[in-house]
């Protein structure tokens, strides 16, 4: 068995990239998003298949504390240790979940799921002094090859 492995970049255009939104029992609105910034193709021995850099944002849209509604993004990302930080787990329902679509150069599509499993209220502070949320969530990703 020859064991070739080869890698590249993989060029891809974003067919759609939303931002998912969730309702907390306060009231609060957080806004998510998961998305590609790098795709690789690896041939092993014939065989395709690739991997991925994927990115995370996450936004409050809506505080019921400080009334705001959409403040801009935090230009410094708040880093949170799980195992020191978290504070609250919080109750929330899904208002808006789709996925993330994207088109390889080689005219195969890539469905990204976002599925948040649980959210906490952490001790930490945003830059506007809203209070900052962590999300438990994992990523389904399903390759779609259409037969030309």
């Amino acid at each position: 068995m020859n064991n070739t492995i080869s890698k590249k970049n993989v060029e891809f255009e974003t067919v759609r990239e939303i931002w998912n939104k969730y309702e907390l029992e306060n009231g609060t609105i957080i806004k998510s998003r998961f998305y590609i910034s790098q795709v690789i193709e690896i041939i092993r021995d014939g065989n395709i298949s690739y991997e991925f850099k994927m990115e995370n944002q996450t936004s409050l849209q809506h505080s019921i504390s400080n009334t705001i509604t959409n403040p801009p993004l935090s230009k410094t990302p708040v880093s949170i240790d799980p195992t020191k930080d978290l504070d609250k787990e919080m109750n929330f329902q899904t208002l808006f979940n789709k996925s993330q679509i994207y088109e390889l150069e080689n005219q195969t599509f890539l469905f990204i799921y976002e599925k948040v499993n649980h959210m906490w209220s952490t001790k930490k502070l945003d830059s506007q002094g809203n209070v900052v949320y962590y999300l438990d969530f994992e990523n389904k990703i399903n390759i779609f090859k259409p037969n030309i």
